[in-house]
């Protein structure tokens, strides 16, 4: 009996560990087409309030204001997306994409902020099913310096009904200073067999 809750205890605690250690590198997108929409904020889209087409703020206060497109400051290209302190902790969520549940997706993104910000902030790639419900969630935490970092996120073996995609940016309430996010992609590399 020993030998068997052993051996169960072996096979799920492998499992979490295969999970956990997906590692895909940049390469592995080179070629590939990008599943994000406007992940560079280069188009010419609708700038409303909490909301850069695609992307858009979920927060307590839906009256916040704290979205801009900033073409003074850019890690690729001319734009970067700039968000603005407002004391709440906000969610900056992109538009959903198709994903398939047996693929292995690359995620990368730019993050940069004022030498006096220490707020971490945090990249998530999380999947749903087609009633949107939540399926899995990839996160990585950054602290943002004065200049561009590059974020990267593995993300793969999702639960088999997991349709979409998003990608998330946590901004804490605690943030002072502003934060400006770039060459925001995500890119199926890799098709795991059954």
């Amino acid at each position: 009996m020993r030998v068997l809750i052993i051996m169960l205890s072996a096979l799920i605690l492998s499992g979490c560990i295969v999970k956990n250690s997906i590692m895909f590198k940049e390469e592995s997108a080179v070629g590939k087409p990008d599943l994000m929409i406007n992940g560079d904020f280069e188009e010419s889209l609708a700038v409303e309030g909490d909301y850069v087409a695609p992307w858009f703020v979920m927060a307590k206060d839906k009256e916040i204001e704290v979205l801009q497109i900033d073409a003074t400051v850019a890690a690729n290209g001319t734009n970067s997306l700039k968000i603005e302190p407002s004391g709440q902790r906000k969610l900056i969520v992109s538009e959903s994409f198709d994903i398939e549940s047996k693929d292995g997706y690359f995620v990368k993104g730019s993050l940069k902020s004022t030498s006096a910000n220490r707020s971490t902030i945090t990249m998530e790639f999380r999947s749903y099913d087609k009633k949107g419900k939540l399926r899995d969630k990839f996160s990585m935490p950054y602290v943002p310096g004065d200049e561009w970092q590059k974020l990267t996120i593995s993300a793969g073996l999702f639960k088999s009904s997991a349709r979409y995609g998003r990608i998330i940016f946590i901004v804490p309430s605690y943030q002072h200073e502003p934060i400006w996010i770039d060459s925001v992609g995500c890119f199926k590399v890799h098709e795991f067999l059954n």
